[in-house]
């Protein structure tokens, strides 16, 4: 089963109404939807460690309050990686913010994972606050020795905004890139080589919608 965590402020009732519809449209019966609201007292790392912790699907999903589903094929695409013992994170082609030395950098808008992925890498580190999280949460995983895999794009991110409601964005936007240089050093490093390398074995763009699976 499917467990699709949804953290939510509560001022952002008609983006999240318009998710949870495109999610039921557009899904199998075999999910569960866990609604974590927020009333800007708490962190989105504390938001996510909560759903996680009422899931009882074998597959987490991630999934942002302003992101719509358009393709009701989502389950099935994501499933071949999901069933890869080899892959710890599965998203849509363009989710990657960078490429570090140690693989991509994934945010958490949309992102699925297995739970055995999940009691092995651990949830998210609450020290962060709203950003850093998943890019740390991806190099835990690499360590792990796990991949990232992307599927064709069956998801819409509207981005509402809701991260600009957040209070002081840029203090804690420094504050996780302080804690992600110190805890992971050069591999965090942005490393453009990589992804030159990349595109040209592959011929192809980061984004391209022919990007290979896997890497």
């Amino acid at each position: 089963m499917f467990s699709i965590i949804i953290p939510t402020p509560t001022w952002n009732a008609e983006h999240l109404k318009a998710c949870v519809n495109s999610i039921i449209r557009m899904s199998d019966k075999n999910i569960e939807i866990i609604i974590v609201p927020n009333d800007g007292k708490t962190t989105f790392e504390k938001e996510i460690n909560r759903g996680i912790g009422m899931a009882t699907g074998d597959v987490i999903c991630l999934c942002n309050d302003d992101v719509l589903f358009f393709d009701m094929e989502w389950q099935a695409k994501a499933r071949p990686f999901l069933q890869d013992p080899k892959v710890g994170i599965v998203t849509v082609f363009g989710n990657c913010n960078f490429f570090s030395k140690a693989g991509p950098m994934i945010p958490f808008w949309f992102v699925l994972f297995r739970r055995n992925v999940l009691e092995e890498v651990g949830r998210l580190d609450e020290s962060f606050s709203w950003f850093g999280s998943d890019h740390d949460w991806c190099m835990r995983a690499y360590q792990k020795g796990f991949t990232a895999a992307f599927f064709e794009g069956c998801v819409h991110h509207v981005q509402a905004g809701t991260a600009s409601k957040r209070g002081d964005i840029w203090k804690a936007l420094d504050a996780s890139k302080r804690i992600l240089t110190e805890r992971w050093g050069d591999l965090y490093v942005e490393d453009p080589e990589r992804m030159a390398a990349f595109e040209m074995q592959y011929n192809v763009k980061v984004y391209a919608p022919n990007m290979p699976k896997t890497f």
